[in-house]
C-alpha cells in the first residue's frame, strides 16, 4: 500500500468515527426520550383506566342497593356482599388516589377526582341509605364522564 492509499483509509476510518458518535449519541438519545414517554403513557393510562373501574364499583353497588330498597329486587347474597367488598375497596382507592393522581391526571380530571373524594369521605357510605347512595351513584357517574373524556384527550385516542 502507498502512502496515499494509507491516508486515504485513515481519513475514511476518522470520518466514519467522527459522524459515528454523534449519531450513535442522538440515537440513544431520541431512544431514551421515546421509552419514558411511553412508559409516561402507560402510567397515565392505568391511572385513568383504574380510576373509571372504582367509579363503576361504586355505581355497580349502588344499583344493587336500590334496587333492593326501592324496587325489591331480591339479588344473590353472595354476589350483593361481594359487590359491597368491592365497593368499601374502590372507596379508599379513590381516596388514595384523589392524593396521589395529580401528577397523571390532567387538571379538570383530576379536580374532579378530589371533589368526588371529598364527597364521598362527608358521606356515611357504610349504611344502605338508598338516599345516600343515590347521591353518591350520581356524583359517581359525573365524574367519570369527566374521566372519560378528558381521557381520551389527554392520551390521543
Amino acid at each position: 500500500m502507498s502512502l496515499d492509499e494509507i491516508g486515504k483509509v485513515v481519513l475514511e476510518l476518522v470520518s466514519s468515527v467522527v459522524i459515528a458518535i454523534p449519531v450513535s449519541f442522538l440515537s440513544v438519545k431520541f431512544a431514551l426520550r421515546k421509552f419514558k414517554s411511553e412508559k409516561w403513557w402507560d402510567k397515565k393510562l392505568q391511572c385513568y383506566s383504574d380510576i373509571s373501574d372504582y367509579l363503576s364499583r361504586l355505581i355497580i353497588y349502588a344499583d344493587m342497593v336500590l334496587d333492593v330498597e326501592l324496587d325489591d329486587v331480591n339479588h344473590d347474597e353472595a354476589s350483593f356482599e361481594a359487590q359491597k367488598l368491592q365497593f368499601n375497596e374502590a372507596m379508599f382507592k379513590l381516596q388514595a388516589h384523589a392524593h396521589s393522581s395529580v401528577i397523571f391526571l390532567d387538571n379538570d380530571s383530576y379536580k374532579a377526582v378530589l371533589n368526588f373524594a371529598n364527597k364521598l369521605f362527608r358521606i356515611e357510605t357504610s349504611s344502605v341509605d338508598s338516599e345516600k347512595l343515590g347521591m353518591l351513584r350520581e356524583e359517581a357517574e359525573a365524574c367519570s364522564s369527566v374521566i372519560a373524556s378528558n381521557a381520551k384527550k389527554a392520551l390521543g385516542v
